[in-house]
């Protein structure tokens, strides 16, 4: 899936109402916001809120992927490297 910038199908691909999607993004922003201070917070003292930012976005992640079936992201396979092998010369 591509990102774009504008969409117009959006809501379509959510397979959301404009309320509902309304609704659940700007709920999935106030948690980003949260978890964004308190990472901010946690960087500097680490012994404050544990793996509390890591917790608030997954539930950001589970939450869309729960209520938005329409725009889960399918991962495409990694190309993998290639390793070129060096011998050593004596």
């Amino acid at each position: 899936m591509e990102d774009k910038l504008l969409e117009l199908d959006h809501l379509q691909k959510a397979e959301a109402s404009w309320f509902r999607h309304w609704y659940m993004a700007l709920y999935f922003a106030s948690i980003a916001i949260v978890a964004g201070l308190i990472g901010i917070v946690h960087a500097f003292i680490p012994q404050l809120f544990g793996f509390l930012p890591y917790k608030l976005c997954k539930k950001i992640t589970d939450g869309t992927e729960k209520n938005f079936p329409g725009c889960l992201v399918e991962d495409k396979p990694k190309a993998k490297k290639k390793i070129r092998k060096t011998t050593k010369k004596k």
